[in-house]
């Protein structure tokens, strides 16, 4: 007999879809009224119901609470829309099996999720069956006890069959892996008397083996269980994999007593996790005891593996979903819904420990003329390509994020301006000199970008610091293209939050003369360069070099101060060159500060008093 397929959609938008991958293994009932759906259910027990979230949040919780009281075995499936992220990680939480977004993207994952539901489902009935007649020959042999000994037997077969009733559920209730052994251990524990319980799991991207003890041992005893493990793996998969790819985990680590000898591995049991055809790894329990699992215990075993296995792929599915939902489907990077998340996070964690943050809006010089000229496959390609070389050139800690049509967005913790400000120049120059390969052509591109910080922790929102990050975007593009620019705010204030208009500040200067070095961005990290300053205000400084340095350019420069004490202190600033003329065999230049603080305020101030 074919399982079940109960689809209450008032929709039906996704409905032909759903049956094309349905019907070759099941049959499809739809119901729209409320009255229909609770009548049918008390009726018959589908395998897997498909909801979706046109009903209230409310109906949704009441029909899987009804549904679980009276057809546990049903696996539930709820269809929400792009912005209900919220309400299908709410709904795990109450019992669905999964949830997957509409319209659907990938019909190949929301096939594989159902396929998995209803061997799942299949695996339920199976089990139920198998539980029913273990329960039926419990109840004979309690009839049948009348000694202590067997009364105890009872009893201790009762908890062994309530654990098995609901190993499953525990088990598969959780989607985290570590959660999902949590449940497991608990649960072995009272089926079981083992010493090391063994999961190597092969659902994450890195293989690992978690180590869980049950009883204090030493690292001869594990070193033999991981062993043992690994050589079982190595021999049935076929795999040339080394021990040092795998990450060992161990949990709950009691080193036994060194002075005793040490306990060798006396009962082994080792299973392969696999659910609907596919690995997803090992389990092994393991006792210093001989003969400590018997035929019972390993039949016992079979159906725990097979939970575990589910788990482990339901955990699968679920960080691909959850990776589908933050990842933008042509890039391959994350989404702007993700970008929002993350540098609100980010905000927050900067504000509250006071570390610098700086953000990137990235956009492609004139890419509406490669749409128009090579057509929006051809742009497309070249969002991939470039996705794929800023992934290549970024460091590891920066976030990059599609921000929207050809802008991309790039998150920097733990970075200040000027570390900033060589990372994306670094970006701008590696683009600069690319190829990209399109259809019969490599053309090159060149990109603006936009650069704004957490300067000074005086910003109170993201929406800010994205504002400015755009506001310096658009002064790239105004100002030439293919270039990065700072957001600099009309004023600066001083410690004493006396305002200096962005207008008086050219006023407010004074001839100086001081040796200081400089680098012109992303060069080196060294101060290599020499010249001699001409005057300096509180918003610029003019100063004399052998080197010619183009306008636009940003220029890292050094020079010591005279304090207060008479002790001299080193200062670097960030500034930009807005002009170069040749004056007596010498160029004169004239920068404006890009990067202040309120302490480069004060020092400046030193200058003009």
């Amino acid at each position: 007999m074919k399982p079940l397929f109960l689809i209450s959609d008032s929709t039906q938008h996704d409905l032909p879809k759903l049956k094309k991958f349905v019907l070759p293994s099941g049959h499809i009932k739809t119901l729209k009224k409320d009255t229909q759906r609770k009548v049918f259910l008390s009726k018959k027990q589908p395998a897997i119901l498909i909801l979706n979230s046109s009903f209230s949040k409310q109906k949704i919780k009441q029909y899987i609470s009804f549904i679980k009281s009276g057809s546990p075995n049903t696996r539930i499936i709820l269809l929400i829309r792009q912005n209900e992220i919220s309400l299908g990680k709410e709904s795990i939480q109450w019992g669905i099996y999964a949830y997957i977004t509409t319209p659907f993207r990938d019909i190949d994952l929301v096939k594989q999720i159902i396929k998995n539901a209803l061997c799942e489902w299949e695996f339920l009935q199976k089990t139920s069956k198998w539980l029913s007649l273990m329960e039926k020959k419990d109840t004979k042999t309690k009839k049948k006890s009348s000694t202590v000994g067997k009364s105890k037997t009872s009893k201790k077969s009762a908890i062994e069959l309530n654990a098995l009733q609901t190993t499953n559920t525990d088990i598969c209730s959780h989607l985290e892996i570590q959660d999902i052994l949590t449940s497991v251990k608990v649960k072995m524990s009272q089926l079981f008397d083992y010493t090391l319980l063994l999961t190597l799991t092969l659902a994450e991207t890195k293989p690992k083996l978690y180590i869980m003890q049950n009883y204090a041992t030493d690292s001869h005893f594990v070193n033999q269980a991981v062993h043992n493990i690994f050589r079982i793996f190595s021999t049935t998969s076929g795999k040339g994999v080394s021990i040092k790819d795998i990450e060992l985990i161990i949990e709950n680590n009691v080193t036994a007593n060194t002075s005793t000898k040490p306990a060798s591995i006396q009962s082994i049991i080792t299973l392969p996790l696999v659910a609907n055809g596919e690995d997803f790894g090992y389990a092994s329990m393991v006792s210093h005891e001989p003969d400590a699992f018997n035929a019972e215990a390993i039949q016992r075993f079979f159906p725990v593996c097979y939970s575990l296995a589910i788990a482990l792929r339901n955990a699968r599915l679920f960080q691909s979903t959850k990776e589908l939902s933050i990842t933008d489907s042509l890039t391959r990077i994350y989404n702007r819904q993700y970008f929002d998340d993350i540098v609100g996070k980010e905000f927050l964690r900067a504000h509250r420990y006071k570390h610098p943050l700086s953000l990137a809006i990235i956009d492609i010089d004139n890419f509406k003329a490669i749409n128009d000229t090579y057509g929006h496959l051809e742009g497309d390609k070249v969002l991939r390509y470039l996705a794929n070389r800023v992934m290549e050139t970024i460091r590891n800690t920066d976030i990059l994020a599609r921000y929207g049509g050809e802008e991309f967005g790039i998150i920097m913790p733990l970075t200040d301006i000027e570390v900033g400000i060589i990372v994306m120049e670094r970006l701008r120059v590696i683009i600069a000199g690319s190829l990209f390969p399109i259809t019969r052509h490599d053309i090159q591109l060149t990109v603006s970008i936009g650069l704004s910080s957490l300067f000074d922790h005086c910003l109170t929102s993201t929406k800010e610091l994205i504002r400015e990050a755009d506001s310096a975007l658009y002064l790239a593009k105004k100002t030439g293209k293919n270039r990065v620019c700072i957001y600099t705010s009309g004023e600066i204030k001083t410690k004493d939050n006396v305002a200096i208009p962005a207008e008086k500040r050219g006023l407010l200067r004074v001839a100086v003369h001081f040796v200081l070095q400089y680098i012109v961005l992303p060069e080196v990290d060294e101060f290599e360069k020499e010249g001699t300053s001409k005057n300096i205000s509180i918003n610029g400084l003019c100063f004399e070099t052998n080197d010619r340095i183009k306008p636009g350019s940003y220029a890292m420069i050094e020079f010591k101060v005279s304090l207060k004490n008479t002790s001299t202190k080193s200062v670097k600033m960030l500034y930009q060159v807005v002009w170069s003329v040749e004056k007596n065999q010498k160029q004169l230049v004239g920068a404006k500060l890009v990067s202040s603080s309120n302490e480069i305020v004060d020092i400046l101030k030193r200058f003009l008093e």
